[in-house]
């Protein structure tokens, strides 16, 4: 007899399957103290658990590749091409009310604005190499 499908009412999370249940063992190590700070700073590097890291090593699967201080980094630059932006569109507005726009201040502002766009595009480069 085959078991009917469980179907979930359209929101939420499906139901998991039996593959991706909670872990129910546990398994323990013993470790120097230098090999159990190593464990933890490549965990804390790597931003994953430290079972999440010796599950991953073992099974020889992929370690995520993108490290915190990256997340800094970008979040920085991010917020940098953010404030650019509102710069820019401040300026357009003001320049807008006033009803002038001299061609010298026209060429400043859509070359602030081609700068900042290649600035985030280089920013999705990098965080697309993160995924690869």
């Amino acid at each position: 007899m085959q078991k009917p499908k469980i179907f979930h009412k359209g929101y939420g999370r499906p139901p998991k399957e039996k593959s991706e249940k909670r872990k129910l063992h546990r398994i323990t190590i013993n470790c120097t103290e230098s090999e159990f700070e190593y464990i933890s700073n490549l965990a804390d590097d790597h931003n994953i658990s430290k079972s999440n890291l010796c599950i991953r090593l073992i099974m020889n699967k992929k370690i995520p590749t993108i490290f915190k201080r990256d997340v800094a980094d970008l979040n920085s630059q991010l917020r940098r091409i953010g404030g650019n932006i509102n710069q820019i569109s401040r300026s357009l507005n003001q320049l807008n009310k006033g009803g002038i726009m001299t061609i010298f201040k026209r060429k400043k502002l859509e070359n602030d604005l081609e700068n900042t766009i290649q600035e985030y595009r280089d920013i999705l480069k990098l965080i697309m190499s993160f995924k690869a």
